[in-house]
């Protein structure tokens, strides 16, 4: 098991650069994207806590920056592939501000599909289900509302 994420981490090495500018690009679009479904929740529950899970993403990750600039300040031990490539690439101040901006566009989005979450939950979730598993007991076995509670159903318990 542990050749093959080695494997994997030399594989990711060998893409170049490429693979990791497309990560941030797609994040960064992820993050435009959900700021375009959410607007009109910016000032209500759905919103204030999106910003509460995002703040909370945010200070996990921001530490885990900081840590790793602590401990390693010329990012010579550093392992994530992604980041290496940033590095070879373009240099270690490029690398630490790809680093830094990564990790604030991951909190943020995880602060908005958190709040896609909460603005989707009851349509997804009817309130009489007293948890997942008897939800997902009462699904019917048809039609548009089936599909969407199936596949709600399948990513609900990360929430």
């Amino acid at each position: 098991m542990e050749e093959r994420l080695f494997h994997i981490l030399s594989l990711v090495q060998r893409l170049g650069v490429g693979l990791p500018l497309v990560a941030w690009v797609t994040i960064a679009g992820g993050v435009a994207g959900m700021a375009y479904v959410l607007r009109k929740h910016l000032h209500d529950s759905v919103g204030r806590g999106a910003a509460i899970f995002g703040a909370l993403a945010m200070a996990a990750n921001l530490a885990d920056y900081y840590a790793t600039l602590y401990r390693n300040p010329d990012l010579t031990w550093e392992a994530n592939p992604l980041w290496r490539n940033v590095i070879d690439r373009f240099g270690l101040t490029v690398a630490m501000w790809y680093g830094l901006t990564g990790k604030l566009l991951v909190s943020v989005l995880a602060g908005q599909l958190f709040g896609f979450y909460l603005a989707n939950r009851e349509r997804l979730f009817p309130l009489q289900a007293r948890s997942l598993g008897n939800f997902v007991a009462h699904i019917p076995e048809s039609g548009v509302k089936a599909m969407i509670r199936r596949e709600a159903a399948s990513v609900g318990g990360f929430f």
